[in-house]
């Protein structure tokens, strides 16, 4: 986990952006590929208020299966 720094770098923004669209029934999803759910949560308990948005984990590799091409997941 935290292994990709833009994506710890984007965690404040994505709050945020969770918080201003939340009434618009807008929902921030974070996913991590990290199998490890005890990793993942010390991760999240660890980022504090920085990160109130939900985090998925993907355990099948399958979150990204049907993107847009022009779309990239960081890390690539």
């Amino acid at each position: 986990m935290a292994r990709c720094g833009p994506c710890v770098k984007s965690i404040p923004h994505l709050s945020r952006l969770a918080e201003q669209y939340k009434d618009k029934n807008v929902e921030v999803i974070g996913i991590t590929d990290e199998e490890n759910k005890e990793l993942v949560q010390r991760f999240i308990n660890k980022m504090g208020k920085d990160m109130t948005y939900t985090v998925a984990i993907d355990t099948t590799g399958q979150a990204f299966v049907g993107l847009p091409q022009t779309l990239t997941p960081v890390p690539s």
